[in-house]
């Protein structure tokens, strides 16, 4: 980029070159193309980052839908573009070529794992685990207590579901499986909640996410409130 006099007011591109104005004054620099006088978005790569924001828009739409049963109570307005983030990360620091083995790869990894889908959550993930060969989820004391503090008369609802996918990314969340534990009934410092699940064994397909999903609610049934939109809930996957 060069400072040019300009005695004639020029503005704009002629030839090879540009001229354009900053400050009062005038400058000329060489046409380089870029994307919009240039063919950058025929570009293989642009091409190549299209069909993978395509991926990922196509799999957080259906995955959020599918989810709805365990989250519908959690009211967070940023909440697709998190999901957004999340898994446009996990997309770009893959090398497989497509989505669906992307996510393969990456539960494989434990990139997937124990992280909070809905970030603005207080409540850790860490503390969430499965266990597939006793089929169990077990929800550290650490979790129960902080909600405790919070809110001590406040009941967990705790739902369980396998989210399962195929090649072309069509999504169900199978089988949903919800536990109530009472904050204000048990208050031993030690113990861990323990929920022992039922397998569908009907179910066949090629891959699944184990997800769970901790809301601090009024009371212990179905028809409970939440007693946040979004601080104390938890979705993650295990």
């Amino acid at each position: 980029m060069a400072k040019s006099d300009n005695l004639f007011n020029i503005r704009g591109k002629v030839g090879d070159l540009i001229f354009f104005q900053r400050n009062g004054q005038t400058f000329v620099k060489k046409n380089t193309g870029g994307f919009v006088n240039g063919k950058s978005h025929e570009h293989p790569r642009t091409k190549a980052a299209q069909q993978r924001f395509k991926e990922v828009a196509i799999f957080v739409g259906r995955f959020k839908k599918a989810l709805n049963p365990m989250i519908w109570r959690q009211k967070d307005g940023t909440f697709h573009n998190q999901l957004m983030s999340f898994f446009s990360k996990i997309r770009k620091e893959s090398t497989q070529e497509n989505f669906y083995l992307t996510l393969i790869d990456a539960h494989e990894k434990g990139k997937l794992q124990h992280k909070k889908l809905n970030k603005n959550s207080k409540l850790n993930p860490f503390d969430c685990t499965y266990s597939l060969h006793e089929n169990t989820l077990f929800i550290e004391n650490n979790l129960s207590h902080f909600c405790a503090q919070k809110h001590p008369t406040a009941c967990l609802e705790i739902c369980f579901g396998w989210m399962y996918y195929n090649k072309e990314l069509e999504l169900e969340l199978v089988y949903p499986q919800y536990f109530y534990y009472s904050l204000v009934e048990n208050q031993n410092p030690r113990q861990k909640i323990t929920c022992e699940l039922i397998n569908d064994n009907e179910k066949v397909t090629e891959f699944a996410l184990p997800i769970i999903s901790i809301t601090v609610v009024n009371q212990p049934n179905s028809s409970a409130v939440a007693l946040h939109p979004y601080h104390f809930t938890l979705t993650t996957i295990v």
